[in-house]
This record gives structure tokens, sequence and C-alpha cells, in this order.
């Protein structure tokens, strides 16, 4: 039995062994733009969509918006607050929310998102409506 390289057999498939010609022939969707192109709307698409600011830049990024007019003074209050220290999550789990500091970045939506649901189970209808409004305002 004779072995030869996946070159060779290629060869004996295609009829133009010049690897050059080869190369050109072959265009793919990926080849469009370079690839550091890609890994930057990637990136820039990412960071928007996961915006984790420090307690200070939450208070700072509500203060102007609050100004603004696009939140109300309820959700100010809500998103201007601090931290307890500690919180429980969906699965009922205590969260140490001790270490927060001004400093610190922080997922703020996942955190008003699970006291929503916590609040809707419970069924407290007032929270939940100041909840939304502080979803809505890391949504947008």
């Amino acid at each position: 039995m004779e072995i030869n390289s996946i070159r060779f057999a290629g060869a004996l498939f295609n009829g133009n062994t010049s690897r050059e010609s080869r190369d050109q022939s072959v265009q793919t969707p990926f080849m469009q733009k370079p690839r550091t192109e890609i890994f930057a709307e990637h990136l820039a698409k990412v960071e928007s969509a996961s915006w984790t600011p420090s307690p200070r830049e939450l208070r700072d990024q509500a203060l102007t918006s609050f100004e603004a007019g696009l939140i109300d003074q309820d959700t100010y209050q809500l998103l201007a607050s601090e931290l307890p220290l500690e919180a429980i999550d969906v699965q009922g789990r205590v969260i140490d929310l001790s270490t927060v500091t001004d400093e610190t970045p922080f997922d703020f939506g996942e955190y008003y998102r699970s006291q929503m649901t916590i609040a809707q189970t419970i069924g407290d209808d007032s929270s939940v409506e100041r909840l939304k409004a502080a979803v809505a305002f890391f949504e947008a």
C-alpha cells in the first residue's frame, strides 16, 4: 500500500497543482473583512450589551438621566441608593454584597432583574413597578 500526502492526493483530484492558483480561487465570506475589524465589531457589541458600572458611575448616569427627564424620581432614588450588605437571588441563595465599593464594577442590571423576579414571586406589586423602571434603565 502506498501512502501519499494530502497535498498530493488533492492534486490528483484537482488538475491545477499550483498552490497560488488554488488560494486565489477559494473565497469565503469571512475573508471580506480583516479579522481585526470583525473582532472590533464583536467586542463593541459585547461591551454595549454588558455595561457593568461601579456604584459611583451608576449614580452619575442616573443623575444625568434624571436631569434629562429620561427617568422619574422614584427610579433615580432606587438607582442612587446604596446596595444592601446581603441580598437573596432567584434561587434563594444569600449573596454577599459587602465587598462592592464605589469603585467596584457590579452587574446592577442582573441584580435588579433578580430582585424584580423575587418581588413578582411574593406578589409585591409596588416593588415590581419600581424595579421594572430600573431594569428598563439598563436595557435602554
